[in-house]
């Protein structure tokens, strides 16, 4: 039994997502990172998991600009690791 499959992982990077308005730095970068890492191992949440990342980007704290550049880097890295 799993509890996350592909009809609710877009809920749960949703919820993770609410985690990076947080005022705990370290919550923040923790949600960045599951947000990552979900990008890198299920590939049909590549795409949705990308966009947060860049809203948070450009709407989030400036402070964790540095930890949503790594996972962004890591994702793209992967990619192209993939099809090329």
């Amino acid at each position: 039994f799993n509890l996350i499959d592909d009809y609710n992982m877009g809920k749960i990077l949703e919820e993770i997502q609410y985690y990076t308005r947080s005022n705990q730095n370290e919550i923040v970068l923790a949600a960045i990172l599951t947000i990552g890492k979900i990008a890198l191992k299920n590939k049909k949440m590549l795409s949705k998991a990308t966009k947060i990342l860049i809203e948070i980007l450009k709407n989030g704290d400036p402070a964790h600009t540095d930890d949503v550049v790594l996972a962004l880097a890591q994702i793209i890295n992967d990619v192209n690791s993939y099809y090329f």
